[in-house]
């Protein structure tokens, strides 16, 4: 890991403090990100979407799914963004061992529509319109295919098996 990686996560640590929420989440980093030039704002953006991809596991989703009972391509997406405002560790650990989430707080759906913060950052300290923004990549990874192992996630044993923390938190609630 680059030196960026931790100037970018240090920016999450100030800007997305736990418990303040989704709205408080963008503002911070919206207020962050107008702190830096416009190759930087476009470089952060390209990492945050980056780490989102990265997160869009199979063992992942199926634990964010078990915990809050919620699903769908957008909300996945917005569970990504979320496990990234929770931070370095958080997500390291989650990329490290799914059931780690049963340490957070997956409350609200565990989801944030803070992706955009860059965009308007870029807005702001262009004084361009967000129609006009453009990151540098020809295509975001928003829509990557997912990846991991597949297992059976209707077949409680296994659940418990691979997510036990979770099924002991959560209790199959949503099943």
């Amino acid at each position: 890991m680059g030196s960026d990686d931790k100037r970018w996560w240090d920016i999450i640590s100030v800007a997305c403090k736990p418990g303040a929420g989704e709205a408080a989440w963008s503002e911070g980093l919206h207020r962050e990100l107008c702190k830096l030039p416009v190759d930087e704002i476009l470089a952060f953006d390209r990492w945050f979407e980056d780490r989102a991809c990265d997160a869009n596991r199979h063992d992942l989703i199926v634990a964010k799914y078990y915990a809050t009972g919620f699903g769908g391509d957008d909300g996945m997406y917005y569970f990504r963004c979320w496990l990234v405002a929770q931070g370095r560790t958080a997500y390291y650990n989650a990329l490290a061992n799914a059931d780690s989430l049963a340490d957070l707080d997956l409350s609200d759906d565990a989801e944030a529509e803070i992706f955009g913060a860059a965009q308007r950052a870029w807005a702001t300290v262009t004084g361009r319109s967000t129609d006009d923004y453009d990151p540098g990549v020809s295509e975001q990874p928003i829509g990557n295919e997912m990846t991991g192992e597949v297992w059976d996630d209707d077949d409680p044993a296994e659940m418990q098996r691979r997510l036990p923390r979770l099924v002991a938190k959560y209790g199959g609630q949503y099943e």
